[in-house]
């Protein structure tokens, strides 16, 4: 039996970022004072492509490098992370969440703080799913076609089970998806 068919999502060193990073960043890569976009990387390769990606958009677009904290993927991992962000001597304006799990938290976490979402803080979230519309405010996201992902999934697995060599296909583009939780930045978030 041959190798196992997958569905590869490009990155900086593999050909087309997975995502044109500057997408990430709401809605002017340079919104403001202190606006510095901050990804939830996780360990894993995902996580570091999409790190690489927005380091690597940021620099394209003159904008500061931000700031990355490590997480598990988790609510807590979201609520701790967030938290130190937001109170350190520094808070961002905007936090790119590696998940909706986090986002989410992150979201919460501004609200306990008295931060206005999207006003003083932009939240961007990984994963564009349900938890992520009903949220107030909706969470805009990095997410792909979910579906055409699925088909590109089922077509490479049936194309062994008919005896044919199975053909290379790839993960579809990330794109930005603008809800109500991002904006241009006006005051930092701290203050």
């Amino acid at each position: 039996m041959g190798a196992l068919p997958w569905i590869p999502t490009r990155t900086i060193g593999g050909g087309a970022p997975a995502v044109n990073p500057r997408d990430a960043c709401p809605r002017d890569p340079r919104p403001g004072p202190g606006r510095r976009p901050t990804p939830r990387a996780a360990h894993g390769t995902t996580a570091r492509a999409r790190t690489a990606a927005l380091l690597q958009g940021c620099r394209e677009a003159g904008v500061p490098e931000p700031v990355t904290v490590e997480g598990d993927y988790s609510h807590e991992a979201g609520e701790r992370l967030t938290a130190g962000l937001l109170r350190g001597p520094e808070p961002p304006t905007a936090v790119l969440h590696d998940n909706d799990m986090m986002a989410v938290a992150g979201l919460g976490v501004a609200g306990e703080l008295g931060i206005d979402v999207p006003g003083r803080l932009s939240l961007v979230a990984w994963d564009d799913s349900t938890l992520c519309r009903p949220a107030t405010p909706a969470l805009t996201t990095m997410g792909v076609d979910a579906h055409r992902y699925g088909f590109s999934v089922a077509e490479s697995v049936l194309e062994p089970v008919d005896g044919r060599p199975v053909a290379e296909r790839w993960s579809p583009t990330a794109r930005r998806v603008p809800r109500g939780s991002t904006a241009r930045c006006t005051e930092r978030a701290g203050t």
